[in-house]
């Protein structure tokens, strides 16, 4: 089933998840001639397989994934790039 909302959907990622959720009808598939489907990969077991769980307990970590805003919180206006590498 497709995801149906269209004014998130206009972007060019959005036409690549309506072209992936169309890839995983069993005809588009075949089609194709090879089938987009992946599964998942999660980052405890993987890092299990390497023997590196300390590094999700490494107190950077929550620096390095912090979420970063390209837009002033009051204004809405984009903040240079300089700026959000501080």
């Amino acid at each position: 089933n497709k995801v149906l909302n269209p004014s998130q959907m206009r972007t060019t990622y959005g036409k690549l998840m309506y072209l992936l959720q169309d890839a995983q009808n069993p005809t588009v598939a075949k089609s194709l001639g090879f089938s987009l489907h992946k599964d998942l990969v999660l980052v405890g077991p993987y890092l299990e397989q390497y023997d590196m769980q300390d590094l999700l307990f490494d107190p950077r970590l929550i620096g390095a994934t912090v979420h970063l805003s390209g837009k002033n919180e009051q204004t809405g206006q984009r903040l240079p790039r300089e700026t959000l590498a501080q």
